[in-house]
């Protein structure tokens, strides 16, 4: 007989029988122990603290909050949130106000002291190597890890979705003025040689590095329109140089506008696909 709608499912899976347990439950087990002064260790699950903690692929031991281990700023920390149990990161403390959140969130949350469960004291890798949160080499993967979230939230803030639908249109005038504009007497010698690089070659790869940026909202984000979209941009507008007499068709400004499309597509994509919580 089927099971009823809400009640746990086993799974048979080569022979072994695997209960699908939810988290709460869980959590209400985490913290009765925490209450009685024991550490726990369990499996990390989700996204939002990438990339200091990889979903599946690391365990964390809790420990209780007693004596000189008390929360404070920067720590990792366990605790309750709209019915929720959440680990994420003490971004301030103001009096018994804690604000958190996690490395791989744009929101915070607020809770009071009393919210807080337990403390993360160590990571521990698959190979059995421990990690103390109370070590340097801790201190200075959460140092990278901050500065990781704050030049990506700086990016939203920048380059959002909202921002993105001016911006797009914005770029795109740009981009056709400055390759299809008379531009040929304003004094600036793009022979020049930068980094070995012909200068005229690396500002053609520079204005096509942010294109996918600005196509993706356009084709619904999918990796390959985009970038087949970015190539043509590319393409086109080198190709319609042909027929202006005043600019000239050249298929190494072409090949240039490839490279740089080809790496800002690589980039964005990279950048939504290492960062899950993220919404570009």
């Amino acid at each position: 007989m089927p099971p009823r709608r809400g009640s746990c499912r086993f799974v048979r899976q080569h022979h072994i029988r695997m209960l699908k347990i939810p988290n709460e439950i869980v959590f209400e087990e985490v913290t009765s122990r925490i209450e009685r002064g024991e550490p726990v260790v369990i499996n990390f699950v989700g996204n939002s603290m990438a990339p200091i903690l990889r979903s599946g692929k690391v365990k964390i031991r809790l420990i209780p909050i007693a004596g000189d281990r008390q929360p404070k700023l920067h720590d990792v920390v366990l605790f309750r949130y709209a019915g929720r149990h959440i680990l994420h990161r003490i971004v301030k403390v103001d009096n018994e106000q804690y604000t958190m959140q996690g490395d791989a969130c744009i929101g915070c949350e607020k809770v009071m002291r009393k919210d807080i469960v337990a403390l993360l004291d160590a990571v521990i890798y698959p190979d059995g190597h421990e990690v103390s949160t109370q070590s340097n080499k801790w201190r200075r993967k959460s140092a990278r890890s901050l500065m990781i979230k704050n030049i990506r939230n700086t990016a939203i803030k920048l380059f959002g979705k909202q921002q993105r639908r001016w911006e797009s249109v914005l770029y795109i005038v740009l981009l056709l003025f400055l390759m299809w504009a008379p531009l040929n007497g304003v004094g600036i010698d793009l022979n020049n040689f930068v980094f070995g690089i012909r200068a005229d070659h690396l500002i053609h790869s520079s204005v096509y590095i942010p294109a996918a940026l600005f196509l993706m909202d356009w084709c619904k984000k999918r990796k390959i329109l985009t970038y087949i979209a970015s190539i043509l941009l590319g393409i086109t507008t080198e190709t319609v140089q042909h027929l202006l007499p005043y600019r000239g068709f050249d298929i190494n400004d072409m090949a240039a506008n490839f490279i740089g499309a080809s790496l800002g597509w690589a980039i964005i994509f990279l950048f939504i696909h290492k960062s899950n919580n993220t919404r570009l």
